[in-house]
Parts: structure tokens; C-alpha cells; sequence
């Protein structure tokens, strides 16, 4: 780079300023990739740990209301 601002007498802060521009756009387009792969990596443990206990505060509830409500109309029988 510093040979190529010789050769063509262009600015060689042009030419550095450039290149660190160019950086930063490398990085940040991995730093989006690395953020939407994360997304896909997640699934898995919230699918397999958090769902479930989900579940469980939703649904226990409910079916041990049903259950005491099926005795309940045994025993009004």
C-alpha cells in the first residue's frame, strides 16, 4: 500500500484511511454473521430447558385444577 502511494503520488493517509475503513466493514459483517448464527445455535437449549419448565408452570396447574374438579363431581354424586 505504501509502495502503490509512491508510485502514484496519492496521499498515503488517503490510502491508510482507506484500508482501516475497509476493516471496520470486514468486521462488522462478521460480527453479523457471528450474531445471526448465535440465533441458530440457541434454539436447541431453549427448545430442550426452557420450554419444558415452560410447560410445566402452564400446564400443572391446569390439570391439577382438573383433577380436583373431577373429584369434586365424584363426590357430589
Amino acid at each position: 500500500m505504501i509502495i502503490q502511494s509512491e508510485r502514484f503520488g496519492t496521499s498515503l493517509s488517503s490510502a491508510l484511511n482507506a484500508y482501516a475503513e475497509d476493516l471496520r466493514q470486514r468486521r462488522r459483517l462478521r460480527a453479523e454473521e457471528a450474531v445471526g448464527k448465535a440465533g441458530i445455535k440457541m434454539l436447541f437449549p431453549i427448545v430442550l430447558f426452557i420450554l419444558p419448565a415452560l410447560f410445566v408452570i402452564v400446564l400443572v396447574p391446569a390439570i391439577i385444577q382438573t383433577i380436583h374438579d373431577m373429584q369434586s363431581l365424584g363426590a357430589a354424586r
